[in-house]
Formats: structure tokens, C-alpha cells, sequence
């Protein structure tokens, strides 16, 4: 079976440790997200199993031999901008 790893926080710089409190506020929902998606491949009949990225973005394991695909999707702090107030022009 193929694997796939899914960067689900992405930290300012390479390998800086998660902070724990966020990690512990995202992690159910990259959870979520790993098992829809390994859902959709085992209906889809796809040879692929996702894995969740532990490693704090570490390019040297992320684009490890061990994995065929990497995914990034990167929770909301990297999207900030998406969720502010515009000013009323």
C-alpha cells in the first residue's frame, strides 16, 4: 500500500515544535480529515493510506522515500486573513 502524509501545521520555521495548545485544538480535526480522506480511497479503491504529519513540517521527513504524496493543508493560522473583518471602504 502506497502512502501518503498529510502537513496539517505548517510552524514558522521548519521543525520549531507545535505549540501544545494549538495541537491539542487541531489535531481532532486534521484526525478528521485523515480518516475522510482514507475513506475516500478505501471507496474509491485507491491503494493509498494517510498518515498524519508528526514531525512539526521537517522537510527531511516529509519528503521521506516512505511516502509517495504529500498533502498540505494547513489549518487556520496560516489563513488568518481569510476570517478578518474588512473595513468599510
Amino acid at each position: 500500500m502506497k502512502k501518503c502524509i498529510l502537513v496539517w501545521q505548517v510552524p514558522v520555521i521548519e521543525g520549531e515544535p507545535y505549540n501544545p495548545v494549538e495541537y491539542a485544538v487541531h489535531v481532532r480535526k486534521a484526525k478528521k480529515f485523515a480518516e475522510a480522506l482514507n475513506r475516500y480511497f478505501a471507496e474509491k479503491n485507491m491503494d493509498y493510506n494517510c498518515v498524519l504529519d508528526k514531525s512539526a513540517c521537517s522537510l527531511d521527513e516529509i519528503f521521506s522515500p516512505q511516502y509517495q504524496a504529500v498533502l498540505f493543508a494547513p489549518e487556520a493560522k496560516t489563513r488568518q486573513w481569510l476570517y478578518k473583518k474588512r473595513s468599510a471602504e
